[in-house]
């Protein structure tokens, strides 16, 4: 028996995602060394030139924080869910988003350190790929950020 899946599976999963998702932030940050006039990084020590440097505190590195928006269906799930398995139960996270198939996303979740969701900030603990016949979907399982 062979199953078949029309052709427009993905135009009717984004519909879904369109429809009914909201948008989360993926943030990642670049560090680069400074560049404010008379400081920098020393190559030897890995520290700042000027201890005392107004733009870098005298780290010698800046850190820019980028933010990339896209489109999600998200679920929340309650504090105490547990999934079962054949040698017991484990804890699957906090919340679960799934976001389109394309390189870009998966470039932009592979390079994020954090998720914003609902004003929240969760880190992935997983990422699935799903779809038939072809990927079109991405699973993310994330769990909140301890304060």
């Amino acid at each position: 028996m062979t199953i078949s899946f029309p052709s427009n599976t993905r135009d009717i999963i984004n519909g879904i995602r369109t429809a009914i998702g909201r948008t989360i932030v993926l943030q990642d940050f670049d560090r680069t060394a400074c560049t404010y006039s008379g400081c920098g990084v020393d190559p030897i020590t890995d520290t700042a030139i000027d201890p005392f440097c107004p733009v870098c505190s005298g780290v010698g590195y800046t850190t820019v924080m980028n933010e990339t928006s896209i489109l999600a269906h998200v679920f929340w799930k309650p504090a105490d869910m547990l999934n079962w398995v054949t040698g017991g139960q484990y804890f699957t996270g906090d919340c679960v988003v799934q976001v389109e198939y394309t390189d870009t996303n998966i470039a932009n979740i592979n390079d994020a350190k954090y998720v914003v969701v609902d004003d929240k900030r969760l880190r992935i603990k997983d990422k699935v790929l799903r779809g038939v016949p072809a990927i079109n979907r991405v699973i993310l399982d994330l769990e909140l950020e301890e304060e």
